[in-house]
């Protein structure tokens, strides 16, 4: 029995290796729609904490660089009060167990950004380590990283999952895994209408609202790749233009140091 289940993490390992990062179905991509199929952007997971009654719950998005590593936004993973304990892939609706292809991972530990400074969103950013490696299947699947000169261009999405909207308090946000169009927008010119706006996060806007820790994601390359450019980490109303922007720390800027600290 233990040469078969090892004969079978192999060969799982092995067909995980075969399917790479960034995983794109053209398909889906081009589909409109705003809820993700189960198999789409698989790299987007959720850290939970365990409560002191023991119970699990769900704080933030995660997403998976590697078979051991994950990147969350520093203010999500470093709280006191929180007793930050697992990673969670293969679900798609942070409010529902889905044993058919959910996956729970101990966390191992944290590591934030150097430069991370409570209350400054433009280094908020940290790397997640698994005490066991993911097995990887059509449901859980690494994102590509980007190379350190990438911009936030082209087919740009966001992933993950919805904030609150507290100018419209008719509905509920969305619990399952949602995908948006990214409109983006010069750092800059976000600056320019909120000053406390870091000019170098990645900055544009959406339909609905990103819950912090959502993935800004490119689809580049031949075969078409998802990248990840950034998280959500900001946000502001910009009373010129009438809409909500939000500001995503830059991934490509940050590139050397998750790399270094991750091996991914």
């Amino acid at each position: 029995l233990a040469s078969i289940n090892t004969l079978f993490i192999g060969v799982a390992s092995a067909l995980a290796g075969d399917q790479g990062c960034g995983k794109l179905d053209e398909a889906q991509f081009k589909n409109g729609e705003l809820i993700t199929q189960p198999n789409e952007h698989p790299w987007i997971g959720r850290v939970e904490e365990t409560t002191s009654d023991g119970a699990r719950r769900f704080v933030c998005p995660a997403v998976l660089i590697d078979a051991r590593h994950a990147l969350a936004t520093a203010h999500c993973v470093h709280s006191p009060s929180l007793d930050i304990t697992h990673l969670v892939f293969g679900t798609t609706n942070y409010k529902v167990v889905e044993p058919a292809t959910q996956k729970n991972f101990t966390i191992k530990g944290i590591k934030l950004h150097p430069a991370y400074k409570l209350g400054e969103t433009n280094n908020d950013l940290a790397i997640i380590a698994l005490k066991e490696a993911v097995l990887f299947s059509d449901f859980i699947q690494p994102i590509c990283l980007p190379s350190a000169d990438d911009k936030a261009s082209g087919d740009l999405i966001i992933a993950g999952y919805e904030r609150p909207n507290s100018q419209d308090k008719s509905r509920d946000p969305n619990s399952k895994r949602i995908k948006m169009t990214f409109e983006a927008i010069a750092g800059e010119e976000c600056h320019k209408q909120e000053e406390q706006f870091p000019a170098d996060l990645f900055c544009g806007s959406t339909d609905l609202l990103p819950l912090s820790g959502s993935a800004l994601v490119q689809a580049a390359g031949s075969p078409k790749k998802f990248h990840l450019l950034g998280l959500a980490v900001d946000g502001f109303y910009a009373k010129e233009w009438k809409k909500f922007v939000h500001g995503y720390v830059s991934i490509p800027s940050k590139l050397d140091w998750v790399l270094k600290n991750s091996g991914a």
